[in-house]
């Protein structure tokens, strides 16, 4: 911790290294270098502990310690921002609930006290427990542990389903992998540095990872930049020209939302045509009865459609060349880094 004196006040200021706590799946390894002056933080730098005055650290570190990602660990635009909500002028301090009478959307509330609000949201509880039984309440967004323990002891409440980022890898890593609950983030996006190391192409699928604060911040754009720079192809399938698409991309290939599935099953037929999948794998890995199931459906084995690329083509709007060159070079670029 530094102390010094502010230019524009007698105040003393300090400068304190901290993290950023945003919900982000990457809290905490992000630094953020902060000025606080008067208890309070007015503003925030990235993180510079190490390779100071560099312009670029991949030039200035060894290629053992950037594999290693011995970088600065500089957080995201929410990082960076997160400060000014900490005092913000409309931040909510107390309790409020919607004024009687009046509807919702309206924005018209009244301020009542802590007594008040734990008191409704306790009745509450009881009334919808005593009224439509113990399991018509839910612990909401993701698996929640405190929430399920204080409801358990209470006898009542049931879990939520569904989370708001990590979904399929959790869906995934349970039907496929057999792994167990929180055990998910194994079978995440991966090591950037692994990516940068071994990867000999990337595809990145409706993921922008310029702007989405997406652990450790900005780290994974800046190594697919790097990869990028050594010659490894980076192809991004989004229907937006996204930023990560101006920055990053050898090629965009906009796709009609909502359609993802069917440009996957027919690259899926186009490796299984050209005969380009990973049998190892698959034998080691993959349940065979519904391996076979599920490529009997994408060679039109089982419903007499096979899901090529021209099926694919009219209903992603992605052409059917775009979708066969991608499968191909997939299957030949191994491994191919894909998320």
């Amino acid at each position: 911790m530094k102390a010094q004196k502010s230019e524009n006040t007698q105040a003393e200021e300090k400068t304190v290294y901290t993290t950023c706590k945003c919900n982000c799946g990457g809290s905490h390894q992000c630094v953020i270098k902060a000025h606080v002056r008067d208890d309070k933080v007015v503003a925030v730098e990235p993180d510079d502990r190490y390779n100071k005055n560099v312009g670029r650290e991949d030039e200035a570190v060894s290629e053992k310690d950037l594999l290693k990602i011995k970088l600065q660990r500089r957080p995201c635009t929410m990082g960076l921002a997160f400060h000014k909500y900490i005092s913000h002028p409309e931040r909510i301090l107390y309790p409020i609930k919607r004024v009687p009478g009046t509807p919702r959307g309206a924005g018209q509330w009244q301020r009542i006290s802590w007594d008040e609000a734990l008191d409704t949201i306790a009745g509450k509880m009881t009334e919808c427990r005593e009224k439509y039984g113990p399991y018509s309440i839910m612990t909401s967004y993701m698996p929640n542990e405190t929430a399920e323990r204080l409801f358990s002891y209470w006898g009542a409440g049931v879990e939520g389903w569904g989370w708001c980022s990590y979904d399929a890898a959790r869906l995934m890593a349970h039907v496929m992998a057999g792994v167990r609950g929180w055990d998910y983030a194994g079978f995440s996006s991966g090591s950037a540095a692994d990516m940068l190391a071994n990867s000999k192409m990337v595809v990145l699928w409706g993921n922008d990872p310029t702007v989405g604060h997406q652990g450790p911040a900005h780290q994974w754009a800046y190594f697919i930049k790097l990869a990028r720079e050594r010659g490894k192809p980076v192809i991004i399938i989004d229907p937006r020209y996204s930023t990560a698409v101006k920055a990053l991309a050898d090629q965009w290939i906009p796709i009609k939302p909502g359609t993802d599935a069917a440009m996957f099953l027919a690259m899926a037929y186009v490796l299984f045509k050209e005969d380009l999948w990973n049998k190892d794998f698959v034998a080691k890995f993959v349940e065979p009865v519904g391996f076979q199931k599920w490529q009997d459906y994408v060679l039109g084995v089982s419903d007499g459609i096979p899901k090529t690329p021209e099926w694919a083509e009219v209903r992603c709007a992605v052409p059917a060349e775009t979708i066969a060159a991608l499968a191909k070079m997939v299957g030949t670029n191994k491994p191919a880094f894909m998320t």
